[in-house]
């Protein structure tokens, strides 16, 4: 047992003495994060470190100093609850973190030991110990597999655990070590297996095994990682490689990383800014104590022997004390209840969104799911959506459509992109599959075996060339329950009545069942290289084996199983899977062929091959992979043979948007092939750099082939995308999308999901230097200059120009184009350079907020460099959603996500954090104003229980409410008016401006709450008993004043009332009247408010205070809603008036449509109560709220004009395709056809 910086050496079976050190880690593990004596220490200072708790601690601590007005007593409670909840919420989450430690560590497993197999508690297992598992039992370290009970050492594990895919992988030991099968076979067995060090790379594995005085390699293949289970095995035995904290698992469970919020970062500054105007009112009342206490302080002779001590009657001590002491009455401007009120309210929010049925999607049984609530606000601000489009735009789910072989193009299916790209042309193209369902046509068994030729038993006769008997090719929203209810097929004789397959062609059977035909042996090697070039696994029906057409595939990725499934329709089934086997079925005899190495496909390579022995003893290499390397590995003088028709081919097909690989081969000599053996063995069983080294033997036989033709094979949009971009486009959003298929197909792609659109010029970047890529930039303004009003540019960049255009040199100005694009598509693109592009953007486009979205692996990257990350939950397993900070199942669930919750939830977030400033500030605020009735000396205008309970009891609970329930209009409306998300307002949401703006209201209505009450009550200081109430009486009536005032100001600003609504507005207002009361009945709690409330109620002058008070700080903001709404209506206002009428979507009825354009001469009649427009010769009443055009349906001509009044306007022709609005001009709609779905329609 030893371990150095590259690799550890393990001996089997080995056991550790007393006296030796483990040098390995324990099987032990810790995932909690605190124990019983560090939990409060660490927990305090984990809250602690939040700047907010830092503040009130430290102003609790100022107020046990003696000049303090306030008790820290009374205003601890606030913060120990903010503390208490906190903590035990994470003690609660702790505790469980120990007992799943507690119950995984002392789970049992069996682990060989002097001869046979005991039980052992899993932190006891160490390395090199042989460990068995049984069927459905999870792996309690790393293991490498030595034998199962199946044959050849094979076995299935369930990985769902550690990256969230469903699908079985198969794992198999070395065949040398299968014979292990008895307990008696490990009995001084001398074995000793050689890895690299402990490390997070999930599928990589390095390592050797030597044996009986040989060395083999081991590789991802023989390792079975803990935290997946076994399947469909009975047991398997392996060593265990890794333990506890070591294993794979566990190095991959750190944090993902922290994101924050817009909003919460900009909250920072406003943050300060409110320090800074705390610090100027601690500063002008302690320079005012002082100068009243050198002026006048002596004076005072009521004050009683406090004036005599002398440093009471010190100017600059009474200063300074006042500085401290006004920060500490005035301390609730920063409102400590925000940050709670904020959680509570985000993850109810979070909730709404996993509830919500519409973002449910049926067939696959997933709901849309936030794995976080910090960003709940941050969707209603995205600027930039970053795509992949396999499986994100597309379905991920393949049907082999057409091919080129040998120079010929097969295939007559017709494409969505096809279909799209005709449809903008005038033209229609009918998918030829339909004749076939129309017919139905029945299949006599007796009639088809006197057609069939001896090649043909797997295919129909001709005139349906390509029209399987098993009906079973992928389509669209395909499970893999109905894919195995495909694969069951017709038996001949049946009806063929099921899924037509893509591929069609009368063409193809006649030049595979030609002998003569110079394409025939092309037809069968491409045949043949599909069937067996790959890593399939066909798993059989258990209830009918032999059956072939029930054979299920599961393979790495639909790719693979598409081709697999269409060499099986087209006449070469693979049913058979050994270690070193493949068995294909043609003609209904078997064929078998020895697999003697794999070259493994990567994102580097972008390729795979395998060598194998034909049954004629030849050595051939099958290679597949994109065309741009094959192409680079052919023979020169076999490339001109029909190397550029097939390049024309693959150009059509990736216009038509199909996914496209190219096939090739050559026999490899024997001695040729033993000396590559012998460097491969090697690479393979190296321990250092191996991925590099095996890339480079594999370079050495990837050489002179020959070309065999290419396979297309489209992956179709899934429904709902075009929609959905279309109004993600309209709501001001930018789509950018990151694939890695070749140009033609991103740039059709684009075509079909409404990504670019006809109107639009596509400028395109292939440079392949940076001297190239300057000149294509300042190319790109130029078009830029001339487009921009005409349908705007659509920037394509390949994967190679994109590696200049990301270099420091011109990063900046690829940025600057880019932002000023109507849509970018990079194609070719690797996962890195996916990040790299979100990465400039999040950083070089200021206050521009991404988001990226994708299904696979290759889109982890992207996603997390994202503000927002959104996994869909897919074909390609759970790694994207692990990674995300939402999940949806579809792409168009993202429309809903972002124009419905994320716009509610940011004007939710935004009125909380306003609102809590403002009822704070206001609350302070008439300290600060009582402090010049009572010499500055900071006295408190309120019973200490008063300021305590202000935020907890009277003003927290509809601030709530509002920000979890209000819509200001429905979600049908957010989605029928995708401008809404970007119509203006949002950025005046929360900016300097307003935020200062709520706390000027604050301090506006704090001055009329205290002067009101101030004058008023000196006209009739008598309460109804005959006695003054004096301070208390008139702190409660300020009090009363600010929780009416506070709470009507809130009620101003909900949009859709309900029960919950009212109960929590008007309960806060009589928990207020409650409390006073109460309080007032024990003069234990506060002797100086004994029966105050109740003298203070019975006098008249008190609610006619009150009355007016209220009126006097909320007529202003009623005045001022109304002058908005009349005559300078935001979009939402125009919405709800339409709602309110139940006038329903707009949806115009002709291409070019009429829309007002501000201009000057009208604004005199902007204060008028009614305005005429003109509108297609017709005249339009403005009533103030912008949609009555009038008559009873709010609509002239069938088209939507809508305009402020604020300024002039001039009537102007907009056209259809591109209706430009900028965010002062008027809301129009999107221009799309009156039947087109409404959700797709524009505000």
């Amino acid at each position: 047992m030893r371990q150095d910086s590259e690799s550890r050496s393990i001996k089997v079976n080995y056991k550790i003495g007393e006296e030796e050190e483990q040098i390995f880690a324990s099987n032990v593990i810790l995932t909690s994060r605190y124990t019983t004596i560090n939990f409060l220490p660490k927990n305090l200072f984990e809250q602690f470190r939040r700047l907010a708790n830092f503040y009130f601690l430290l102003i609790i601590i100022l107020e046990y100093f003696p000049f303090s007005p306030l008790s820290g007593t009374v205003s601890l409670l606030p913060l120990v609850f903010v503390l208490t909840v906190t903590a035990v919420r994470e003690a609660f989450e702790d505790w469980q973190r120990h007992k799943s430690d507690r119950d995984i560590n002392n789970a049992e497993s069996l682990v060989y030991d002097n001869g046979q197999f005991v039980t052992r508690k899993w932190k006891d297992i160490v390395v090199g110990d042989i460990v068995k598992v049984h069927n459905k039992e999870f792996f309690s370290t790393d293991l490498v597999v030595l034998t199962s009970s199946e044959n050849e050492g094979i076995c299935y594990i369930d990985t769902c655990n550690l990256d969230g895919e469903t699908n079985l992988k198969i794992k198999q030991g070395l065949k040398s070590t299968y014979p292990l099968q008895d307990e008696k076979d490990f009995d001084g067995l001398d074995m000793t297996i050689n890895c690299e060090l402990p490390n997070n790379r999930l599928y990589n594995f390095d390592g050797n095994m030597v044996w009986n005085e040989k060395k083999e390699s081991l590789s991802n293949k023989q390792i079975l990682l803990r935290g997946c289970m076994l399947k469909n095995t009975q047991w398997v035995i392996g060593v265990c490689v890794f333990t506890g904290k070591e294993t794979k698992l566990m190095m991959n469970q750190t944090d993902p990383p922290s994101k924050r919020s817009t909003i919460e970062i900009q909250l920072n500054p406003r943050l300060l800014t409110i320090f800074a105007f705390l610090a100027i009112i601690g500063l002008v009342g302690g320079i005012a104590a002082g100068v009243w206490q050198t002026k006048w302080g002596t004076k005072a002779w009521y004050l009683g022997k406090v004036m005599d001590d002398s440093i009471f009657t010190n100017g600059a001590f009474l200063g300074f004390t006042g500085f401290f002491s006004f920060i500490i009455v005035c301390n609730v401007m920063i409102p400590i209840s925000l940050y709670v009120s904020m959680e509570i309210v985000k993850l109810i929010q979070s909730l709404f969104i996993n509830w919500d049925e519409k973002m449910y999607h049926a067939q696959s049984k997933t709901p849309a799911h936030a794995r976080t609530s910090n960003l709940t606000e941050e969707l209603g601000i995205i600027d930039y959506v970053f795509s992949d489009k396999t499986g994100t735009l597309t379905c991920n789910v393949m049907e082999f459509m057409k091919c080129t072989i040998g120079g010929f193009s097969y295939g007559t299916g017709v494409t969505e992109v096809a279909m799209a790209a005709a449809k903008r042309n005038g033209q229609i193209l009918e998918d030829p599959r339909k004749k076939y369902k129309k017919k139905k046509k029945k299949y006599n068994s007796e009639k088809y075996s006197k057609k069939k030729t001896k090649k043909t038993t797997n295919i129909i006769d001709e005139g349906n060339v390509g029209i399987p008997l098993l009906d079973q090719v992928s389509t669209d929203d395909t499970s893999d329950e109905e894919r195995k209810n495909k694969m069951s097929g017709n038996e001949l004789g049946e009806e063929f009545n099921g899924e037509i397959p893509a591929f069609i062609d009368d063409h193809f059977l006649n030049h595979l069942n030609d002998k003569e035909h110079e394409n025939s042996e092309f037809i069968h090697e491409f045949l043949l290289s599909m069937a067996v070039c790959h890593t399939v696994i066909p798993e059989r029906d258990q209830e009918d084996p032999d059956n072939l057409k029930k054979i299920v595939y599961q393979a790495a990725s639909p790719d693979e199983g598409a081709l697999v499934d269409a060499a099986r329709m087209l006449g070469y089934t693979f049913h058979s899977r050994t270690p070193d086997t493949v068995t294909i079925s043609n003609n209904d005899e078997d064929s078998t062929y020895e697999i003697l190495n794999v070259l493994e496909f990567n994102s580097t390579r972008k390729r795979m091959s395998v060598i194998m022995k034909t049954p004629q003893d030849e050595i051939k290499i099958f290679t597949k992979g994109a065309d741009n390397v094959i192409y680079e590995r052919l023979n020169k003088e076999q490339e001109e043979a029909f190397g550029e028709t097939t390049l024309d081919h693959l150009e059509i097909f990736a216009k038509e948007g199909l996914r496209t690989l190219c096939f090739a081969s050559r026999t490899i000599p024997q001695e040729e092939y033993d000396n590559w053996k012998k460097q491969f063995h090697e690479a393979n069983t190296s321990l250092v750099d191996r991925k590099q080294k095996l890339m480079d033997v594999a370079e050495l036989m990837e050489r002179d082939l020959r070309l065999i033709g290419a396979s297309a094979i489209e992956d179709k949009l899934q429904k709902g995308v075009p929609k959905a971009i279309e109004a993600l486009m309209n709501a001001g959003i930018k789509v950018w999308v990151l694939t890695g298929d070749k140009k033609e197909t991103a740039i059709n792609i684009g075509f079909a999901c409404s990504l670019i659109t006809n109107d639009m010029y596509i400028q395109q970047i292939d440079s392949q230097s940076i001297e190239a890529m300057k000149e294509e930039i300042e190319t790109c303004k130029e078009q830029m200059a001339e487009h921009y009003d005409n349908g705007g540019v659509v920037l394509v960049i390949t994967g190679s120009a994109l590696r200049y255009a990301l270099m420091d040199e011109i990063r900046d100005e690829f940025l600057a184009i880019g932002i000023k694009c109507k849509a970018v598509v990079c194609c070719r693109v690797s996962p890195l350079q996916k990040s790299q592009v979100v990465d400039l953007v999040r950083k070089g486009v200021k206050k521009s907020v991404t988001l990226g979205i994708g299904d696979g692996a290759n889109d982890v990257s992207m996603i997390q460099a994202a503000h927002v990350g959104i996994g869909i939950s897919g074909q390609e397993g759970m790694q994207a959603v692990l990674a995300s900070d939402y999940s949806i199942a579809q792409f168009k669930f993202l429309k809903r996500l972002l124009l419905v919750h994320g716009r509610w939830n940011f004007r939710r977030v935004c009125i909380i954090i306003l609102y809590s400033f403002y009822k704070n500030m206001a609350f302070a605020f008439l300290q600060f104003i009582f402090a010049f009735q009572s010499s500055f000396t900071a006295q408190t205008l309120f019973d200490a229980l008063c300021i305590s309970f202000y935020n907890v009891a009277f003003t927290s609970f509809p601030i709530m409410v509002l920000s979890v329930f209000d819509q200001d209009v429905t979600s049908k409306a957010e989605l029928d008016y995708p401008k809404l998300y970007s119509g203006g307002d949002r950025d005046k949401e929360f900016n300097f401006v307003r935020f200062w703006t709520w706390l000027l209201e604050g301090m506006y209505h704090a001055l009329v709450l205290f002067l009101i009450p101030f004058f008023l009550w000196n006209s009739e200081p008598l309460a109804g008993n005959g006695q003054t109430s004096g301070l208390w009486g008139m702190s409660i009536t300020v009090y009363t004043g600010l929780v009416f005032v506070v709470n009507l100001k809130l009620a101003l600003h909900v949009n859709n009332w309900t029960w919950i609504h009212h109960f929590t507005i008007w309960g806060s207002i009589i928990v207020w009247f409650v409390f006073i009361l109460l309080l007032g009945e024990i003069p234990l709690l506060a002797p100086s408010m004994y029966k105050v409330a109740v003298n203070v109620f019975s006098t008249g002058i008190f609610w006619f205070t009150v009355f007016i008070s209220i009126v006097i700080c909320l007529v202003p903001d009623i005045l001022i809603k109304y002058f908005r709404r009349e005559f300078k209506p935001l979009d939402y206002h125009i919405i709800q008036e339409r709602e309110k009428r139940n006038l329903g979507p707009i949806e115009p009825k002709k291409p070019e449509q009429i829309a007002l354009k501000p201009t000057i001469s009208i604004f005199k009649d902007a204060f008028k109560k009614k305005v005429q427009m003109l509108v297609n010769g017709k005249k339009y009443r403005h009533t103030g709220s912008a949609f009555n055009p009038g008559n009873s349906q709010g609509v002239v001509s069938g088209n939507l004009i809508v305009g402020t009044v604020d300024e002039d306007y001039e009537l102007v022709t907009l056209n259809n395709t591109d209706n430009k609005i900028n965010k002062d001009q008027n809301l129009s709609s999107s221009g799309t056809s009156s039947g087109q779905s409404s959700e797709s329609d524009e505000l």
